[in-house]
Parts: C-alpha cells; sequence; structure tokens
C-alpha cells in the first residue's frame, strides 16, 4: 500500500463520521487500523460502525434517531480515503449508500458492490439490475451517476447460470481483470475475464452456501485464483488446477473435513495463501481455523473464525473473531485484542507513515 501521513487518518476520524468522538490527539498503536459495525435485528436504530488502532483510539461512530451507518468498504488510492457506507433513516424507511472522499461526501445516493477506484474515475460494481422494463436482471457497473450493462461472455456450466457477480476487479496494462461467479439452481460457477471476454471458469457447480471464488493475482499476464472442489481448496493458474490445499489422511477419517479460500496475496515475488480449515466433529468455537501458507508450504495456523489477512514484507497479520474479542495476530502470535460483545470487526488496513 502506498505511504499514507498520518494526517489523513486523523481526517478520516473527525470528518468521515459525524457524531463520533472527537479529540485533537489520536494514539495509533502500531499502526494497524481496523472497522466495523454493530447490528441488532431487533432494533432499527442500533447500526453504528466503529474504528481503531491496535494498540491504540478506539472510537464509535453513532447518529441520532434519524440516521444509522454501516461501513461496507475503504479504498485507498494515492493520498485519499473513500469509505463507502450504508446509511439507514428509519424514520423514511430507507437506506442508500454513501461515498465520502476525505470525510466529504462526494456522492450520496450510489448503488452497494464492489468499488474500484483509479485515478479520477470511481466505479461500483453490482447485480440484479434491469433498467428496461422486461428486461432480464444483468451485472453493470455505476460510473459517475450513471449505470452500465457489463456484456461478460458467459462461462460454460453443467447447468444453466444466471448473470455474472463481479467480486474482484484489477487493471494491468489498461486491461481490466474482473474475478466473480454466477448462480444457478445448484450452486455457483467460478470465473474470470479479461475486459468483457471469457478467461477462466471451474465448469463443476459448487453448492455450498458463501463459498465464493477468493484471490486473483495477475502475474505476468497469468490469472492465480482460488476455489473449491469437493472438499478441498485449489490453486487455478488460468483455467487448469495446479495445487490442491487439503490434508488427505485426516479426510479420509473425518468426512466433515474440508477447506474453503481465503485469499491470494504477492509479496514481493513470494505468493500466500490462506485456507479456512473447518471440521463438525468438534466444538463450534474450535471447528475452524485458519492455515498460511507460503507457496505450498503451510507456515503455521491459527484457531478461530477471520475474513481479514494482510501480507506485508514477509510478516502475515491476521485478525480472528473469536467468541466476543476480536484478537490481531502479527505471524502465530497475538499482539492486541479487545472486546466486540454483540459487534462485528470486519477488516483492517496496513499503513505506513
Amino acid at each position: 500500500m502506498k505511504k499514507i501521513c498520518i494526517l489523513l487518518w486523523i481526517c478520516f476520524a473527525l470528518l468521515v463520521f459525524t457524531n463520533c468522538d472527537r479529540r485533537e490527539e489520536f494514539n495509533v498503536g502500531n499502526k494497524l487500523l481496523y472497522w466495523g459495525y454493530y447490528e441488532d435485528y431487533n432494533d432499527k436504530l442500533a447500526p453504528y460502525a466503529y474504528y481503531g488502532f491496535v494498540g491504540g483510539d478506539r472510537f464509535e461512530c453513532k447518529y441520532d434517531n434519524s440516521r444509522s451507518l454501516k461501513i461496507l468498504e475503504i479504498k485507498m488510492f494515492k493520498n485519499d480515503m473513500y469509505v463507502l457506507s450504508k446509511d439507514t433513516f428509519p424514520s423514511l424507511g430507507v437506506s442508500k449508500c454513501v461515498l465520502r472522499k476525505n470525510g466529504k461526501v462526494i456522492y450520496d445516493d450510489m448503488p452497494g458492490g464492489t468499488l474500484y477506484i483509479n485515478n479520477k474515475e470511481i466505479r461500483a460494481y453490482s447485480k440484479n439490475l434491469s433498467l428496461a422494463p422486461n428486461d432480464n436482471y444483468k451485472s453493470y457497473y455505476w460510473k459517475d451517476g450513471e449505470y452500465n450493462y457489463l456484456n461478460l461472455e458467459e462461462p460454460a456450466a453443467d447447468v444453466a447460470i444466471y448473470y455474472p457477480v463481479i467480486t474482484d476487479i484489477q487493471q494491468v496494462d489498461g486491461d481490466f481483470y474482473y474475478m466473480g461467479f454466477c448462480p444457478s439452481a445448484n450452486g455457483i460457477v467460478a470465473a474470470g475475464w479479461k475486459n468483457e471476454k471469457l478467461l477462466f471458469n471451474s465448469r463443476d457447480t459448487v453448492k455450498p452456501a458463501g463459498v465464493l471464488p477468493k484471490g486473483m493475482i495477475v502475474d505476468n499476464q497469468d490469472c492465480y485464483w482460488l476455489f473449491v472442489k469437493g472438499r478441498y481448496t485449489v490453486l487455478y493458474k488460468n483455467n487448469e488446477i495446479i495445487h490442491y490445499f487439503g490434508e488427505k489422511e485426516l479426510m479420509d477419517v473425518d468426512l466433515s473435513l474440508s477447506y474453503v479460500p481465503l485469499g491470494i496475496y504477492k509479496d514481493g515475488d513470494d505468493f500466500y495463501y490462506a485456507i479456512v480449515r473447518s471440521s463438525n466433529t468438534v466444538s463450534q468455537i474450535s471447528n475452524k481455523s485458519i492455515m498460511i501458507y507460503k507457496g505450498y508450504e503451510e507456515l503455521f495456523r491459527i484457531t478461530g473464525l477471520t475474513q481479514c489477512v494482510q501480507v506485508k514484507d514477509g510478516t502475515v497479520y491476521t485478525l480472528i473473531n473469536r467468541g466476543n474479542n476480536a484478537v490481531f495476530y502479527e505471524n502465530e502470535n497475538a499482539i492486541y485484542s479487545f472486546s466486540i460483545e454483540k459487534n462485528r470487526c470486519h477488516n483492517f488496513i496496513l499503513y505506513e507513515e
């Protein structure tokens, strides 16, 4: 990530969220910024956002009875911070997505989805858009207040599939690379595109809910990505499976043991892989662990639930939600924890001064 001055983070704290705690100075701890939200489905006014610095200050961002807020995504581009949030107005019975740049609202009603920012271009990729009566729902991207269809080539599959859903976007040498999936009655088919031309797809349909293709690293015009095949996580290079992640001997004994992809990370010339290991034969708290690989060699594993891993300068940072606590790890060592009772800690960002 590009260097970001502390002043920008202070601007984020003071400007992005109204009705937040405000202080003249901030303890930034070890320079890991996390964020999340609390949500109580029995209370329409309950959602609020929070953020904090590992080993430093933590702040809650609440609104009055007119509005509540949930952070959806944070993106950095050069020295600018973009925060996409879902703002809910209970008295009006409506919700809308709001995009802020360095604390200032630049779009007060835009679609959610996957955010893409480059130079002066801002896009949000989403699904289920019908611009005309009797038109089938299609994937699209939103740009500067206008909706544009994506005419993505449909992948071959063993069943009928529907509109593609974009989950990751990269731009390399002027070309757009998309990663996503196509839902069907039998599950999903993973796929990737270069511009709008189909580049790869899993062909097999995967049924488990919530299992999505992960990663996508474009390296020398080759796409590396993770998906599932049976109970294994598989690594693809374009359309070819080049590695299986799983413990076959243990899987033969424990038929509930499975391995689900979390992400691919490239640090220098090294590839890192994060895999979630699950088994129903142990208690709910300990039935999941995150396995970290460098290349095909396992470095370590940590027990708990996570969806957040980052790699920088050979160090792996992991955020674990464990019961009512969030725990940060630097490699396999816990470095910080805080209470998240009835909260969810969703993500974190690494940055440098």
